[in-house]
C-alpha cells in the first residue's frame, strides 16, 4: 500500500509512524538508498548489499500472498532483494509474530527479515530466523540506530527541509532522541549535552590509562587533547563521538570514536607515514588531508565502532582498549 500522509488512517501510533517512514522514504529516495545501506553496514555487510532503493509500502494492514499468518509493517524493495521490516514503539517483543514473519524469508529468495524498537530487548532466538538480519553487536536495530539517516539532506528553510523538519519532529514525539547515556541527560550526539561530555570524561580516564598524554578537559570543552609521546608535541588527537562516519566512508555509516589527526607546518612526512597504517574493521585510518586557515594541518580520521550495553546505554569501553593501543603504538613509531 503506497501511503500518503495528508490522508488520515485512524492506525495505531506505530503503524500511523510506519507508513509515515514509507512515505517520506519514497518522496525522499535518497533517505531511502541511506537507510538500506545503513542496515546492511550495522549487520556487518557492504553498503551495497542491498543494491539500489526502489520503494518503500506499508504492508501492515495486507495479507502477504493471499494468508492472514503474517503482516510485517513495511516492505523494503531494493534492487538486490526485499527487506520485510517489523516496527515496534513501547510495544514488546513477541518471538511468535517474528517466527511467524520469517514464514516470509523462508519461501522468498533475498529477502531479509529485521526488528526495530525503541526498548532494548535480548533474545539470541531471533538470530535462529530464517533471512533475520541484525546488528553485529546486537539481536535488533534499536531507532536511535537510524536518526543518523533522517538528518543533514535539505536547507531548512526549503520545502524539502521543512518536510523533513516536521518527520524529525515525529522521531522525538517517538521517543527516538538519540543516544542516551546512563547517568547523563541528552544524546551522545547532541554537542555540548551532558551526555557527550560524561563520554569524553570516561574516555580521558581510559587514555590516560593506556599511556596517551593528555591536557585538561575544561567543562565545556567539545573534545580531548591527546597525544601520543608528549604533551605539546605533534601530531594532536581530537576524538568525539559520532552516529556516523558515512561521509567519509560508507563502510563506517555507524556508531564511532573519530580521532581528528592534526599538526602544524609541513605535514607531507606525516601523511606518508600514516599512509602505511593497516586499516582494519576495528581501527581505520581515512585520509582527509587540508590545511586549515588556523595553522592547523588536518591529516584525516582514526575511526573506532563503538559498541553499547543495556538501555540507556553505556558505551563498552573494554572493547576500545586495544584498537586505541594499536593507534598509539604506530604513532609513536612514526619519524618525526
Amino acid at each position: 500500500m503506497k501511503p500518503n500522509l495528508f490522508v488520515y488512517y485512524p492506525d495505531s501510533r506505530e503503524d500511523f509512524f510506519s507508513r509515515s517512514l514509507a512515505y517520506t522514504a519514497n518522496l525522499f529516495p535518497a533517505i531511502g538508498q541511506k537507510l538500506v545501506q545503513r542496515i546492511a553496514v550495522l549487520a556487518g555487510k557492504k553498503p551495497d548489499y542491498f543494491g539500489e532503493f526502489r520503494q518503500c509500502e506499508f504492508v501492515g494492514q495486507e495479507f502477504q500472498d493471499g494468508h492472514r499468518a503474517s503482516r510485517p509493517d513495511l516492505k523494503i524493495l531494493c534492487s538486490n532483494g526485499t527487506i520485510y521490516f517489523e516496527n515496534k514503539l513501547k510495544s514488546p517483543l513477541s518471538l511468535d509474530q517474528m517466527q511467524r514473519h520469517a514464514g516470509l524469508t523462508r519461501r522468498k529468495p533475498k529477502c531479509s527479515l529485521i526488528f526495530v524498537s525503541n526498548i532494548h530487548h535480548e533474545d539470541s532466538r531471533l538470530r535462529s530466523l530464517p533471512g533475520y538480519l541484525h546488528p553485529e553487536k546486537a539481536d535488533h536495530y534499536l531507532w536511535v540506530d537510524f536518526l543518523p539517516v533522517f538528518v543533514g539532506h535539505s536547507k531548512s528553510s526549503s520545502f524539502a527541509g521543512k518536510i523533513l523538519a516536521d518527520f524529525n519532529a515525529a522521531l522525538k514525539a517517538n521517543g527516538m532522541i538519540g543516544r542516551t547515556i546512563k547517568g547523563a541527560n541528552g544524546s551522545l550526539y547532541t554537542r555540548n549535552s551532558d551526555a557527550s561530555h560524561l563520554a569524553l570524561r570516561q574516555l580521558w580516564s581510559l587514555l590516560q590509562k593506556l599511556g596517551f598524554k593528555l591536557s585538561k578537559k575544561y567543562a565545556q570543552e567539545m573534545t580531548i587533547r591527546a597525544y601520543p609521546l608528549r604533551h605539546g608535541q605533534y601530531p594532536l588527537l581530537n576524538p568525539r563521538f559520532e552516529p556516523t562516519a558515512a561521509w567519509l566512508d560508507e563502510d563506517w555509516d555507524k556508531d564511532c570514536l573519530d580521532f581528528t589527526v592534526l599538526s602544524k607546518g609541513d605535514g607531507g612526512m606525516l601523511d606518508r607515514q600514516l599512509s602505511t597504517f593497516r586499516s582494519t574493521k576495528d581501527c581505520a585510518f581515512i585520509a582527509h588531508p587540508f590545511e586549515s586557515t588556523y595553522g592547523y594541518y588536518y591529516h584525516g580520521h582514526f575511526l573506532f565502532p563503538v559498541a553499547f550495553t543495556g538501555n540507556p546505554s553505556e558505551i563498552d569501553f573494554v572493547a576500545l582498549e586495544q584498537p586505541l593501543v594499536r593507534m598509539l603504538d604506530f604513532l609513536k613509531s612514526c619519524k618525526r
